[in-house]
């Protein structure tokens, strides 16, 4: 009986997609591992602005192949990519398929389908929600096998795994995920560098500038998520900051380069 309300239940979810009719964003991500949600707040503000070379990142936005063309075409830089190892394969999704959801229904796209159609992107920032061994050696397989001249940035919350992915893949930077403004005090305290670490990816409201000044003074990259409102933007930037992951497309097509700096925004 449970197992017939399951396949009903993913039935019914699919014959709603199917139809057109409004669904919740718990089912789209039930059938397609995603959660991204885009819009379009464009800077309303009478005085220009400008700012340092940052790279910005569309986030969540390749994990589906319309939202990562919709970036693109806004001129997103950076699209970011959810990575996740399911039964052997990797997908490009941020949650793993629901227990209620028969994997036939299941929708989200390979990380071999998100790699095709994210390619108008100078970087893709890799988010790996797996970090099991199978994963890894799965995902370095994967990279090897397509030399790309975009920059890959791959973010985990697992030092371990970077270590071994900087070894193996030697032109990737790696970035580590943190989660809260102590991590990063913690971090700071420390006299050397993390091991394979290149970077810090960590929320934005995490971020002072006293936190910022530390960071960069130990070598650090910084990827501040998700950064929605423009003055966040404009502060983060002037303090450092050198990528900002985002959900606003109108970023993607404001003038970001400064007078003083007039070349491209990548890391």
């Amino acid at each position: 009986m449970a197992h017939t309300l399951r396949v009903a239940l993913a039935t019914a979810i699919a014959l709603t997609v199917l139809i057109g009719k409004d669904w919740s964003l718990e089912a789209r991500q039930a059938i397609f591992g995603q959660r991204q949600i885009q819009f379009y707040a464009p800077y309303s503000g009478s005085r220009p602005v400008y700012l340092p070379p940052v790279l910005l990142v569309a986030h969540n936005a390749g994990n589906q192949e319309e939202t990562a063309h919709r970036a693109i075409s806004h001129n997103a830089a950076g699209i970011e990519v959810d990575v996740r190892y399911v039964d052997g394969v990797l997908f490009a999704t941020h949650s793993a398929p629901a227990s209620f959801m028969p994997k036939r229904a299941w929708q989200a796209p390979r990380l071999r389908d998100a790699w095709n159609y994210a390619d108008g992107a100078t970087v893709l920032k890799l988010d790996l929600k797996s970090t099991g061994e199978n994963a890894l050696e799965s995902l370095v397989r994967f990279i090897q096998a397509r030399p790309s001249a975009q920059q890959i940035l791959i973010v985990s919350t697992s030092q371990d795994a970077l270590i071994y992915l900087d070894a193996e893949l030697p032109d990737t930077i790696q970035i580590l995920s943190l989660s809260t403004g102590y991590e990063v005090d913690l971090l700071l305290e420390q006299d050397d560098r993390l091991k394979g670490v290149d970077g810090i990816s960590i929320p934005e409201w995490a971020l002072t500038p006293h936190r910022i000044e530390g960071l960069k003074l130990n070598g650090y990259l910084i990827d501040a998520w998700t950064v929605n409102d423009i003055e966040r933007l404009v502060e983060l930037t002037s303090l450092g900051v050198d990528a900002i992951t985002t959900d606003n497309l109108a970023f993607f097509s404001m003038a970001v380069q400064s007078p003083q700096q007039p070349d491209a925004t990548e890391i």
